[in-house]
């Protein structure tokens, strides 16, 4: 929904390489949390997600072509 697709166009956008994402596995102090991003054009959601699956942080943003948020 962050984006405003559906399910199919998400999974079809994705099999076409179009959706970028990462995973970042939190340590030391950050220890049992995840930072998810996922980016499609110039749109980036990013959330940080803890041990027991419930969102801690979550930050929509249109980034400029050197990645920062605009």
């Amino acid at each position: 929904r962050r984006f405003g697709l559906g399910v199919d166009d998400l999974r079809a956008m994705t099999a076409r390489g179009q959706v970028r994402s990462s995973v970042e596995r939190g340590d030391g102090e950050d220890a049992g949390r995840w930072r998810l991003s996922f980016r499609i054009g110039n749109r980036r959601w990013r959330l940080t997600v803890r041990e027991d699956g419930m969102i801690e942080d979550d930050e929509f943003s249109i980034v400029t072509s050197g990645g920062r948020s605009a």
